[in-house]
C-alpha cells in the first residue's frame, strides 16, 4: 500500500478533503511560473483574469504577435490550453507562428487604421523592430539594418474582431511599432470591450511614455492596472475590480 492509499484509509474523508485543498492551494501559490512576455505581463494578466475576475475560459487577440513564444503575451495562455487570434504581417514570422500555434487562428496581414487596403511594411534584420511607420523606420535605421520594404494587406481591428472572433476576447495585446495609439483610437469600444488590454506605451524614439494612450482608454472607461515600463495593462472599468479584491 503506497503513502496516498494509506492516508486515504486512515484519515476520514471529511478531514482529508480540507487538508488536500490546503495542499493544492500552497502548491498553486508557490510553484514557480514561467513568463514568456517581455516583463512578466502574461503572469499579471493571468492573475487579473483568473484570480480576481475568476474567469475559467480565456480568449485573446494578439496584434503584432512576432513569435510563437519569445516575448509573447499570449503563449503562456496557449500552453494552458486556451486559444485566440494572432496577427503577424511578416510572412517569415507568420509561418513560424502558424506551425507552433496550431490551435490558434494565425493571420498574415497588418492592422489598418484607415480605409487603406495595403501599406509599406519595413522589415529589419531584428524582426521585432518591423514597422508600418515610415517615421519609426527612419529612426530604427540608427540601430538596425533595413532589409526590405514590401506591400502588405491591411485589415482594421474592428473588422478582425467581426470576422475572426466569435466573442469579444478576454484580452487584447497590442504591439504594433509606432501605431499602437492609432489602433486604440479606431477600436469601437461601444461594441468591443475586452476585460484587459495590454499595450506597448513606450515611444520607440525616446523611450518616453505615450500618455495619450492612457487618455484615450480612460475616456472609454479603462483603468491602469499595472505598469511594466515597456507595457501598460489596462482593465475594463465596468468590472469595478477594486470591489472584487
Amino acid at each position: 500500500m503506497n503513502t496516498k492509499e494509506t492516508i486515504k484509509k486512515y484519515i476520514p474523508k471529511k478531514y482529508l478533503d480540507p487538508i488536500l485543498e490546503i495542499r493544492r492551494s500552497i502548491i498553486k501559490r508557490y510553484t514557480r511560473k514561467i513568463s514568456y512576455s517581455q516583463c512578466g505581463e502574461d503572469i499579471i494578466i493571468e492573475f487579473l483574469l483568473r484570480d480576481i475576475l475568476k474567469r475559467k475560459d480565456i480568449t485573446y487577440l494578439d496584434l503584432g504577435a512576432h513569435h510563437s513564444s519569445f516575448l509573447s503575451n499570449t503563449y503562456y495562455f496557449y500552453k494552458k490550453g486556451f486559444s485566440g487570434v494572432l496577427i503577424e504581417p511578416d510572412f517569415y514570422l507568420f509561418e513560424e507562428i502558424r506551425k507552433r500555434r496550431q490551435r490558434d487562428t494565425v493571420l498574415n496581414f497588418g492592422v489598418g487604421v484607415s480605409n487603406k487596403k495595403e501599406a509599406d511594411f519595413y522589415i529589419f534584420n531584428y524582426r521585432e523592430l518591423n514597422t508600418f511607420s515610415k517615421e519609426i523606420a527612419e529612426e530604427t535605421k540608427e540601430e538596425a539594418t533595413l532589409e526590405e520594404v514590401i506591400k502588405v494587406p491591411l485589415v482594421t481591428v474592428n473588422d478582425i474582431l467581426e470576422r475572426y472572433c466569435k466573442i469579444c476576447p478576454s484580452f487584447i495585446s497590442i504591439d504594433i511599432e509606432g501605431l499602437d495609439l492609432d489602433i486604440i483610437k479606431t477600436l469601437n469600444f461601444k461594441k468591443w470591450r475586452p476585460e484587459v488590454i495590454c499595450i506597448e506605451t513606450i515611444r520607440p524614439s525616446n523611450r518616453q511614455k505615450i500618455q495619450e494612450i492612457t487618455d484615450v482608454l480612460a475616456k472609454n472607461n479603462y483603468e491602469v492596472y499595472a505598469e511594466t515600463y515597456i507595457n501598460t495593462i489596462y482593465v475594463n472599468g465596468d468590472l469595478k475590480i477594486s470591489e472584487l479584491r
